[in-house]
């Protein structure tokens, strides 16, 4: 197998925030989640004039557009600024997706070692199991970072490091990830 499989020495938990320090990742706007922003104040601005117009004459629904009406204009300007930007592997310009996989204890071995790199393949996921995967893959299967935890006393406990994955343990991991939707 030609990939390369970066580790990191310290064991930090795999998030969005060392996705974008360690695996050349960016967060970019997404040009439907902008359209869906502008569209949620359009409206919220329609229902602001509504009542200036004359449409509407009662005081109470003359009240309650407005406050839709600032309501949705104050989230649009929240959706636009924290939620229409899409996290993406710079190298190619991907989008990345997160996910989290369930295996049983049993397997947890053989997950191991797809993170290794000892093998190129995963067991069967679950809807839930002693073992989660984290990860954070491309969805042209560029690159992936992994990290997996066990399940002990009511919690999931980290078992390594994230490891950053490219080639073909990458491209084998989204397109398993793609089959197991």
């Amino acid at each position: 197998m030609n990939e390369k499989i970066i580790a990191s020495t310290n064991v930090p938990a795999l998030d969005s925030a060392y996705v974008l320090e360690k695996c050349q990742c960016a967060k970019r706007p997404s040009a439907v989640s902008i359209l869906l922003g502008i569209i949620i104040i359009i409206v919220s601005i329609v229902l602001i004039i509504i009542p200036q117009e004359g449409i509407v004459t009662d005081k109470n629904f003359t009240s309650a557009f407005y406050m839709f009406g600032l309501l949705g204009s104050l989230y649009g300007i929240y959706y636009l600024a924290s939620k229409s930007r899409q996290l993406t592997y710079q190298p190619t310009g991907s989008k990345v997706a997160y996910r989290q996989l369930y295996f049983s204890l049993d397997e947890a071995d053989q997950v191991k070692d797809f993170v290794s790199g000892k093998t190129a393949s995963l067991p069967k996921a679950s809807t839930q199991g002693g073992v989660r995967l984290r990860a954070y893959v491309a969805q042209d299967g560029s690159m992936a970072t992994v990290q997996v935890s066990r399940y002990h006393e009511l919690t999931y406990e980290l078992q390594g490091a994230p490891v950053i994955l490219t080639g073909e343990s990458a491209k084998a991991l989204a397109e398993y990830i793609k089959s197991n939707k």
